[in-house]
């Protein structure tokens, strides 16, 4: 599996939504999910999006983002054995199945009104989130 975020951008001093795309190699799979925080919210949202996939995943391919290169995803993959790897450093085409899918998105999100939080344990509502599979 390929992964990859974007960020949209920031409206009038409030964060934008950070848009995360995972495809498998193989069948071209893709799970589309959307996250307003990737710090407190990555973990819980990477686990859904996993658990989205109609078959196991073997192996967990992102860029350098420091967003997916820690410890905290490095442990949750481990456990869920899973192989991590990443990008070769100042190497674009690396994750070149993710990243094209992933611009798009940015566009169609401000279009869409289909809406679901994924921020588990949230006490108030954070920005609209979706999870989607196609």
């Amino acid at each position: 599996m390929r992964i990859d975020s974007v960020h949209q951008g920031d409206w009038d001093g409030t964060k934008g939504l950070y848009h995360i795309n995972a495809v498998d190699c193989v069948t071209q799979w893709q799970v589309v999910a959307t996250a307003d925080d990737l710090e407190a919210h990555l973990l819980p949202v990477i686990e859904q999006m996993l658990a989205q996939f109609p078959f196991l995943i073997l192996g967990f391919h992102a860029d350098n983002g420091s967003e997916y290169v820690n410890h905290r995803v490095a442990a949750m993959l481990e456990k869920l054995r899973i192989e991590f790897t990443r990008s070769r450093p100042r190497r674009s085409n690396d994750n070149g199945l993710a990243r094209p899918r992933t611009a798009p998105l940015c566009a169609a999100s401000s279009a869409t009104s289909t809406s679901r939080n994924v921020t588990p344990g949230a006490s108030t509502p954070s920005a609209p989130s979706t999870l989607t599979r196609s």
